[in-house]
């Protein structure tokens, strides 16, 4: 159990970036309102000494394969992806927080870019027939990491959406699926909505947005909740 909160390796990943600049309405882009809202979570996090890490350091392409790797690098405790939302339905609008779906679940949310879904988890398909007894044993230890790291990862977003009203969903996205740590994808909001989109693009807003993560992620930290205690007892996996 770490004591202090400069122990802590947080990773932020601002998503998109360079010729990938995820969505896009009128002067609003993804990549661009992400990298502000990150880099102000970043400055509020250190200066209350976390230690914290960006998967970019500016407006440059990013393979989602080297933003697991750095999380691996650093030895993160939490991994924090951020991204902006659009929808054909200009009505849909609000926050929403993805974490990692159960290897064996039937209901994904496919919510996803064409690049994430080339690189879901197909280990589920690709399984051989028969395992040895120790494969089994590795596979049952890997499951029971894979529950404690999604229940972890619930009680992070629960936490985030006191803060921050949305909702919180399961899907697999591969940096969610990949890192092995607590891990949550934020949708700060619709860019195809006009009155979110308006306000995505306003310093204020992003640094409202950045403060209320930060206060989350400094209570769920502060209250060791990466040995599984519970900060929320009616927090459930959505459905």
């Amino acid at each position: 159990m770490k004591t202090s909160v400069n122990a802590y390796t947080i990773i932020i990943d601002p998503g998109h970036g360079g010729n990938d600049k995820g969505a896009v309405y009128g002067p609003a882009q993804e990549s661009h309102i992400v990298f502000d809202i990150s880099k102000a979570l970043k400055k509020l996090l250190e200066e209350n000494h976390y230690t914290v890490t960006m998967t970019r350091q500016k407006d440059q392409f990013v393979s989602l394969q080297k933003r697991v790797e750095v999380s691996q690098n650093q030895s993160a405790d939490l991994f924090v992806s951020l991204h902006a939302n659009a929808s054909e339905d200009k009505r849909a609008r609000g926050i929403e927080f993805f974490l990692q779906a159960p290897q064996n679940s039937n209901s994904f949310v496919h919510k996803v870019s064409k690049t994430d879904s080339m690189l879901f988890n197909n280990s589920i398909e690709n399984e051989q027939a028969s395992l040895s007894k120790k494969e089994d044993i590795k596979k049952i230890v890997s499951e029971l990491a894979q529950n404690i790291k999604i229940k972890r990862s619930l009680l992070l977003s629960s936490q985030l959406k006191k803060e921050l009203p949305g909702v919180i969903k399961q899907a697999p996205f591969y940096v969610l699926t990949k890192t092995e740590v607590p891990s949550v994808l934020i949708e700060v909001g619709f860019l195809s909505h006009p009155k979110e989109n308006k306000k995505l693009l306003t310093k204020t807003y992003q640094s409202e947005v950045a403060q209320k993560i930060f206060s989350s992620l400094q209570r769920f930290s502060a209250k060791s909740e990466f040995q599984g205690n519970s900060l929320d007892e009616k927090a459930e996996i959505p459905r």
